[in-house]
C-alpha cells in the first residue's frame, strides 16, 4: 500500500497537473516567414508535407496522413487569414504562399522533435501542437486533485497501520491480523471526517 499511495501521491497527480500547461521548453522565436507550403508526398494522394522557410537554408517540415485529419488547425488558419477560401484543402494541393502574403506574421515560435515539427504558433494561432482547453484543465484539476487526495489518504492510512503493528508487536511480541487493523484504522479516518463524533446509534 505504501508503494500505491506514494505512486498516486507524487506522480498520479502531478501527472494531470502537468497536463494543464504543456512544455514550453526548448521553443524557438522567429520574426519573420519567407514560405509556407503544403503539397502532396510520399508519391501518394493520401499523405502531405506542411513546409516553412524561415530562412534560406532553413526549412521545417512536418508530414501528415489526411485521412486522419490532423490539420484541421492548419487549414482553420489559412481560411481565416484568406489564403484559402474554404476548407477543403487537400484538393487545393500544391498550396504555395510566398513571403509578401506572410509579411504581417511576426510572431512565430515552433519546436522540432527528430527533425520534424513538434509545436508550431504563428501570431499566437497554434497551428500544430494543440492547447489544452478551459473544460479539459478543469478535469485534469479534478483528476489530479483527486489522485492526490486519494494517495495521501492512503499513505497516511498505511502508516496509521504499519506503526500501529509495530506498537502491537512490541506489546505481544505477535504482529496483529492486517485486515482487523486496516478497518480499525478506515473507522478511525472516517471519525476524523465526521469532525471527532461518534457515529449515531438508531
Amino acid at each position: 500500500m505504501f508503494g500505491l499511495s506514494t505512486v498516486l501521491m507524487l506522480y498520479g497527480g502531478p501527472a494531470f497537473f502537468k497536463k494543464i500547461d504543456p512544455d514550453q521548453t526548448n521553443i524557438i522565436t522567429v520574426n519573420e516567414l519567407l514560405e509556407l507550403k503544403l503539397n502532396h508526398v510520399f508519391n501518394g494522394e493520401d499523405y502531405m508535407q506542411f513546409s516553412i522557410i524561415i530562412q534560406p537554408n532553413d526549412t521545417l517540415t512536418k508530414n501528415y496522413y489526411l485521412p486522419e485529419k490532423e490539420y484541421t488547425a492548419i487549414e482553420e488558419f489559412l481560411v481565416k487569414n484568406r489564403h484559402i477560401k474554404n476548407k477543403a484543402l487537400f484538393k487545393l494541393l500544391p498550396i504555395v504562399i510566398n513571403k509578401t502574403e506572410l509579411k504581417d506574421y511576426k510572431d512565430i515560435k515552433y519546436r522540432l522533435k527528430n527533425k520534424s515539427i513538434e509545436l508550431l504558433s504563428i501570431n499566437n494561432h497554434s497551428l500544430i501542437g494543440r492547447k489544452t482547453t478551459a473544460l479539459e484543465k478543469i478535469i485534469y484539476y479534478l483528476l489530479g486533485g483527486g489522485f492526490s487526495l486519494v494517495g495521501l489518504l492512503a499513505f497516511l492510512l498505511s502508516s496509521m497501520v504499519f506503526f500501529d503493528c509495530i506498537k502491537t508487536y512490541q506489546k505481544t511480541g505477535v504482529f496483529p491480523d492486517l485486515p482487523n487493523s486496516i478497518g480499525s484504522k478506515v473507522e478511525g479516518l472516517k471519525y476524523v471526517f465526521r469532525g471527532f463524533k461518534s457515529k449515531k446509534l438508531h
